[in-house]
C-alpha cells in the first residue's frame, strides 16, 4: 500500500458520518457506544487478568490465548440479545489483541509485568483495536 492509497484504509471508518446533521448523525451515537463498550471490555480484561494470575501465573502466549478464549465464552451470551451492544467475537478478539501484544512487549523487555505502565498499555491497545475490529466486524452493516 502506497502513501497515495492510504485513504482507502480510513474510508470505511468515516463512511457513516451524516453530512446533513453537521457530521453528528450516526457517528456521535457510535462513539458513545464504543466508549461504553471499551470501558466494559477493559473491566472484563482486568478481571480475566486477575483470574489468570492465579490459575496460570506465567506471563506467556498461552495465558494470552486463555484470556482471549475465556473472554469469548464470557461474551457469548450477548449474541442472544435482541440488539447486542457488541459482537462477542469482536470484543474477545480485542481483548486477545491487548493480552497478546502486551505479552510480546513483556517478553521483549519493553514492559514490566504487573506495573501501572503495563496496565495502561493493555487499555491503550484495547482502545485502539476495538473500534477497528468493530468497524470491520459488520455491526453497522446496512
Amino acid at each position: 500500500m502506497t502513501l497515495r492509497n492510504i485513504h482507502r484504509l480510513a474510508l470505511p471508518l468515516v463512511k457513516d458520518v451524516n453530512v446533513k446533521d453537521g457530521g453528528l448523525g450516526r457517528g456521535a451515537g457510535a462513539m458513545k457506544r464504543s466508549l461504553f463498550s471499551i470501558g466494559g471490555l477493559t473491566l472484563l480484561l482486568f478481571a480475566l487478568d486477575r483470574l489468570y494470575r492465579v490459575l496460570h501465573p506465567d506471563v506467556n502466549l498461552v495465558r494470552a490465548s486463555l484470556v482471549g478464549l475465556t473472554a469469548l465464552v464470557a461474551l457469548a451470551p450477548l449474541r442472544w440479545l435482541p440488539r447486542p451492544p457488541i459482537q462477542p467475537w469482536v470484543g474477545a478478539l480485542a481483548i486477545f489483541a491487548a493480552a497478546f501484544l502486551s505479552v510480546l512487549a513483556i517478553e521483549a523487555g519493553v514492559l514490566v509485568s504487573r506495573s501501572t505502565t503495563s496496565g495502561l498499555v493493555h487499555v491503550l491497545i484495547l482502545a485502539a483495536a476495538f473500534p477497528v475490529l468493530d468497524r470491520f466486524g459488520g455491526r453497522y452493516a446496512s
